[in-house]
C-alpha cells in the first residue's frame, strides 16, 4: 500500500508537534511521563517561585514544582504541588524552605529531612517556610553600617556647625595674634639655644676637665673598692656591736650618777660635812692660807741656810752642811 504525500506530511507534523511539546516541557522541568510521589506544600508567600523549579536535598535534585495554586485569596494561602521523582522517605518533621539559587532571582525548594520515624505518604500536605530574600538580607547586613554612616553624617554636621560658630572674625584675629606670639617665643627659644651652644663651646675645656676629674674619682673609687668594702664591713660590725650595748642601762647609771653628784654638790653648798665646811669656812680658808705662806718661807730659808735646820753630820746629796 502506497502512502500518500499528505499522510506523510500529517505524520511528520504530529511527530514534530509532539517533540515540540515534549522539548518545551523538558526545558521547563516538567516531566510528561508522571512518576514518583506528589506532595502539597502550603506557603503564605512564594517570591519568584514558579513551575519547574527544582526541589533539592543538600543540593541534590529530587524533583520539581508541578503546579502552583492560590487556594485562599483572602488569607493569601498558596499551595505548591511538588513531584518527587526520587525514592526518598520524607519524615513528617521535615522543612521545605524556598531559597534563592543565585543573584538573578532563581528559586528552589530546599528540603531538610527531619528525624521522625513517621513519613509523609503520596498526596500528603504540609506547611513550608521561606528564607529571607537576598535583597532583604543585604539590607539587614548593611543596616548597622547605614546607621553608623547616618550617625557620622549627623556628627560631621554638628562639628561643622560648631566650627562655624567658633571661627568668627574675632577668633581669627586672636588666632593670628597667638600664632605671632608662638613665633616670637620660638625665636627667643632659638636665640637662647644659640647662646647656650656658644657658652658650652667656650667652657668646653673646663667641662672636659670636670669630666676627667669625675673619671679620675670614679677610677680611684674603683681601685679602692676593696678598702671601701672593708671599711663598710667594719662600720657594719661597729654598728652591730653598738646595737648590742645596753644603752638604756648606761643611761640609767648616768642619771643616777648625776643625781648623786647633784646631791653631793647640794651638801657641799649647804656647808654640811667635812668638804662642805672646808669649802664654806672662810676662817679655816684664811688659816690654811697663812700656814701655806709660813711653809713657803721655811722652805726658802732651808734652801738658803740648810745648816741651820739640818744636823751638821747628815749628808744630803753627798755634801756635809755646817751652820
Amino acid at each position: 500500500m502506497k502512502l500518500s504525500n499528505e499522510f506523510k506530511v500529517g505524520v511528520l507534523a504530529i511527530v514534530g508537534i509532539a517533540l515540540l511539546v515534549f522539548g518545551y516541557n523538558f526545558l521547563k522541568g516538567t516531566n510528561i511521563v508522571t512518576k514518583g510521589n506528589f506532595y502539597t506544600i502550603e506557603y503564605s508567600y512564594i517570591p519568584g517561585l514558579k513551575k519547574g523549579d527544582p526541589i533539592q536535598i543538600n543540593g541534590y535534585e529530587i524533583g520539581r514544582v508541578s503546579d502552583i495554586v492560590l487556594r485562599d485569596p483572602k488569607k493569601g494561602t498558596i499551595e505548591v504541588l511538588v513531584n518527587v521523582t526520587e525514592d526518598v522517605a520524607i519524615p513528617i518533621d521535615s522543612k521545605a524552605t524556598i531559597k534563592s539559587a543565585d543573584l538573578l532571582g532563581e528559586k528552589y525548594i530546599d528540603l531538610r529531612l527531619g528525624s521522625s520515624e513517621q513519613v509523609f505518604q503520596n498526596g500528603d500536605h504540609f506547611i513550608g517556610d521561606i528564607e529571607a530574600d537576598l535583597t532583604n538580607q543585604i539590607k539587614e547586613e548593611l543596616k548597622p553600617l547605614t546607621e553608623k554612616v547616618q550617625s557620622m553624617i549627623v556628627s560631621v554636621d554638628t562639628a561643622i556647625t560648631v566650627l562655624s560658630r567658633i571661627f568668627t572674625p574675632s577668633f581669627k584675629d586672636n588666632f593670628e595674634t597667638s600664632v605671632r606670639n608662638i613665633k616670637l617665643t620660638l625665636e627667643n627659644f632659638n636665640n637662647s639655644a644659640r647662646m647656650l651652644d656658644e657658652m658650652l663651646a667656650k667652657q668646653q675645656p673646663e667641662i672636659e676637665g670636670i669630666i676627667g676629674d669625675v673619671a679620675s674619682i670614679t677610677g680611684n673609687v674603683k681601685k679602692n673598692e676593696a678598702s671601701l668594702n672593708e671599711i663598710i664591713l667594719n662600720l657594719e660590725s661597729l654598728t652591730d656591736s653598738l646595737s648590742t650595748i645596753d644603752w638604756k642601762g648606761i643611761t640609767s647609771d648616768i642619771d643616777q650618777a648625776v643625781v648623786s653628784l647633784n646631791s653631793i654638790l647640794s651638801t657641799v653648798e649647804a656647808g654640811e660635812g667635812t668638804l662642805g665646811k672646808l669649802v664654806n669656812d672662810e676662817e679655816l680658808y684664811n688659816s690654811l692660807t697663812e700656814i701655806a705662806k709660813s711653809l713657803e718661807i721655811i722652805s726658802n730659808e732651808i734652801q738658803v741656810t740648810p745648816g741651820k735646820y739640818v744636823p751638821p753630820l747628815i749628808q744630803i746629796g753627798g755634801k756635809k752642811y755646817k751652820e
